[in-house]
């Protein structure tokens, strides 16, 4: 068991790399404030992805450390040695720049908000590239899980993800989240890949701080009164989910005679989607865990 404390220090140091982003991006906007919109936008789309490469690198940099040390930490008998994972191809950061900043944003919101989009964008991406650095390396020295480690605090999202276990595989969601989810299982890959060549650490998102820690098969990070609190929610917001709820089918006949069945969940007299559980359960833990 890899003891709560131990993931901690690396998460402040996570969040002390996240703040300083967010402060040069203030920094950034507020020296190009009184310009016109359309020199911030430019101003925008030349600086942040400069800003992003710098913090990315730095976040990949520290996560790569890290998985050095849970490498030690839990006696894997042939360590590899760590890498960071690529930059973040420039054309996302602008795209991230050009939804925050565009005319409708500036005019009718303010640039309170576009500054709110940019720093939710820049924290979610700084986020996915730690996850992807113990991913990519995980997948490199193989016979490893991936655990999700939610901070004190974190969304009813995070908290469903990180308290539903080992219910997700390394192709699916993050390869990451719970305990016996196994990621690679060779030592084939020679680097880690770029973002966009396979799922890393997907399913984050605006100004998501949680963790994304590898273990061993017969090792688990002990996330103490966090879990407990979490996973009771989650238990509870999906009994409640199921309560009313039934399973419906529609009958049809094809061409050659032979009939098929297509089934339906139904709740309080409509359909009812795995997209509505999924809507009810965060609504209730919200509720719960008086997040967001």
């Amino acid at each position: 068991m890899i003891p709560y404390s131990a993931i901690q220090g690396y998460s402040m140091l996570r969040s002390s790399i996240s703040d300083a982003a967010l402060a040069d991006l203030s920094a950034v906007m507020g020296s190009v404030a009184s310009e016109p919109t359309v020199v911030q936008r430019e101003a925008l789309r030349e600086l942040v992805p400069l800003l992003g490469d710098q913090y990315s690198e730095a976040t990949s940099m520290v996560a790569a450390e890290f998985y050095a040390e849970l490498q030690s930490l839990q006696d894997i008998r042939k360590p590899v040695a760590p890498d960071i994972v690529p930059l973040t191809d420039r054309k996302r950061w602008r795209s991230l720049v050009d939804w925050s900043a565009d005319d409708y944003v500036f005019q009718h919101l303010g640039p309170s908000m576009v500054y709110s989009r940019l720093a939710g964008g820049v924290t979610r991406t700084l986020t996915e590239t730690a996850a992807d650095t113990m991913i990519g390396n995980a997948e490199v020295q193989g016979g490893l899980s991936a655990q999700r480690v939610p901070k004190p605090g974190c969304c009813a999202f995070c908290s469903m993800i990180a308290s539903r276990g080992a219910v997700y595989s390394p192709e699916s969601a993050a390869g990451v989240v719970g305990r016996g989810s196994p990621v690679g299982s060779s030592r084939e890959a020679k680097a880690i890949r770029p973002r966009g060549s396979r799922k890393l650490g997907e399913k984050f998102h605006d100004f998501c701080r949680c963790e994304v820690v590898v273990v061993t098969a017969d090792n688990y990070v002990d996330l103490q009164s966090i879990e407990k609190k979490h996973l009771d929610a989650y238990l509870d917001a999906a009994k409640n989910a199921d309560d009313g709820r039934s399973l419906r089918w529609k009958e049809t006949t094809l061409k050659d005679g032979t009939t098929k069945r297509k089934h339906y969940w139904v709740k309080d007299g409509k359909q009812h989607t795995s997209s509505d559980k999924t809507s009810d359960i965060l609504a209730a833990m919200r509720a719960e865990l008086g997040t967001k």
